[in-house]
Formats: C-alpha cells, structure tokens, sequence
C-alpha cells in the first residue's frame, strides 16, 4: 500500500522528470550521437536520481544531477569504446601476424567469460555492473541500496578471484 509520503515522491519525481527530459534527451544524443544509446543513457540518469529525488533541494538541484550523471555516463560510454577499438585492433595485429591468433583469441574470451559466470551471483551482478554498464561504485551502490565499501569489497574479490582463475592467460 502506498503512502502519502510514497505519492508525494513519486510526484516531486515526476515534476522532475517533466521538467528536465527534454533537455537531457537532447543533451545527451548531441554528445552521443546515437537516439537508442542516449535513450538508456537517459534513463539510466533518472534510475540513478530515483533514490535521492526527494532529497534533492529542487527542481535545479534535481537537473543539475542529471546533466552529471549524464556527462559522466557519456564519458564512461566513450572509455569503452576507445578500449574496444583498442583491443579490436590489438586482434587484427595479431590476426596479421598469426594466423592462429583468432582460435587462441576465442578460447581466452570464453575462459574469461566461463570465470565471470563462476563468480557468486551477487558478485557477479556487482562485477558486470561495473565492467559491462560502466556503472562507478557509488552508482552501483545507490542502484543496489548496498554501501560503496560493499561494492568495493565485491569488485576487489571478483577481480582477485578472475585473477586467480585466469594466470594461465598472462603467459
């Protein structure tokens, strides 16, 4: 059963939503380039703010968060991706070089892959929050209602477990 208190939150979050989308919408797909990406992008923004959007001191405070998460998820977005094309040519190099590279490739992909599904689930969502979205900690952890030093704890115990679990392709 929803409450006064619930109804007036989700009101202050509608007004909120209202009174920034546009803008954020059109902010973001600028930077980005991409209508479906700053969509997600968008609405992670407003997933990012739902837990604190009737802390917020206003309807200003409420956009200026947005823009932030925005900007911030932008950039994020744009780190990948210069690591992908990075690493995708990294592949081609060794494609050229060797011809066997693309077999070895694929099995070191489908070890990492079978390593980060052993993981326990609660780690693992932490992990793939963080290396798949690109989500930070803080993030992770307003979107979970976990601490950040929960968060940290489990991304440093993915990786210490990954890193164990995969020596063999450090060779």
């Amino acid at each position: 059963m929803r409450t006064a208190f619930d109804k007036h939150r989700e009101r202050v979050f509608h007004d909120i939503y209202q009174n920034s989308f546009d803008q954020l919408f059109h902010f973001t797909r600028k930077l980005l380039g991409d209508h479906d990406l700053a969509k997600d992008v968008v609405q992670q923004c407003y997933t990012n703010l739902w837990p604190t959007a009737f802390e917020q001191g206003g309807l200003e405070d409420a956009r200026r968060q947005l823009f932030t998460f925005a900007k911030n998820m932008v950039i994020d977005h744009r780190r990948r991706e210069v690591t992908r094309i990075r690493f995708l040519q990294q592949l081609d190099d060794g494609q050229q070089k060797d011809g066997a590279a693309p077999l070895h490739t694929k099995e070191a992909l489908q070890d990492i892959e079978a390593a980060i599904e052993a993981l326990p689930a609660k780690r693992k969502h932490i992990y793939k929050l963080s290396r798949n979205e690109g989500l930070s900690h803080e993030e992770i952890a307003v979107q979970l209602s976990i601490s950040k030093n929960t968060v940290n704890n489990q991304i440093a115990s993915a990786n210490e477990f990954l890193k164990e679990r995969l020596h063999h392709l450090r060779q």
